[in-house]
């Protein structure tokens, strides 16, 4: 999850960095607007990054289950006449 914000917070730097660069603000400005987008970056990635945790953990155990259920099928036995 660090990494996922570290990611995030780098992006997010540069792109708002950039982007005041382009507009062709003054330094502390475009300082200023770089480290607002690193905090809205990192705040999305955060977000973003427990929501893929959170499918990945349903996804696991959906396959536990439907491994544990064909176990079981295979396993019933068949009642004979």
């Amino acid at each position: 999850m660090k990494t996922l914000m570290l990611a995030g917070s780098l992006v997010g730097f540069a792109i708002g960095f950039g982007f005041s660069s382009v507009q062709n603000a003054s330094s502390p400005q475009a300082l200023w607007r770089g480290c607002l987008a690193a905090c809205g970056a990192t705040i999305l990635m955060r977000w973003w990054g427990r929501l893929w945790l959170k499918s990945l953990r349903e996804s696991y155990l959906q396959r536990q289950a439907a491994e544990q259920a064909a176990a079981e099928a295979s396993n019933a036995t068949v009642p004979t006449k």
